[in-house]
């Protein structure tokens, strides 16, 4: 059976955030690298090509290009899980196979 485009989706998004919950605290505080910013930024692309009725609800990509004069740390990042899980329409399939 193939997924759907939202399942994957929201795995995508909680395995972005699991990897930043599970850095140390210290380095929570520091400004996040291009990598992390570019995998952030693909996933909004990616939700609003989904569902482009909540392209106006997600946040603002990352400016990479302003990241030396602008930082946003890695706890800022962390901080938009909530905001972007509610926003990926929860599927009906189980997740039994992820177990």
């Amino acid at each position: 059976m193939m997924d759907s485009p939202f399942r994957v989706l929201r795995l995508r998004a909680q395995v972005y955030f699991t990897t930043l919950k599970e850095l140390p605290e210290p380095q929570k505080q520091e400004p996040i690298d291009i990598i992390t910013a570019s995998n952030f930024n693909h996933l909004i692309d990616d939700l609003a090509s989904c569902d482009p009725s909540i392209e106006s609800a997600l946040p603002a990509k990352v400016n990479i290009d302003a990241l030396g004069h602008a930082p946003v740390s890695y706890q800022e990042m962390e901080n938009l899980e909530t905001e972007i899980l509610n926003l990926i329409p929860e599927t009906q399939e189980t997740d039994r196979s992820m177990l």
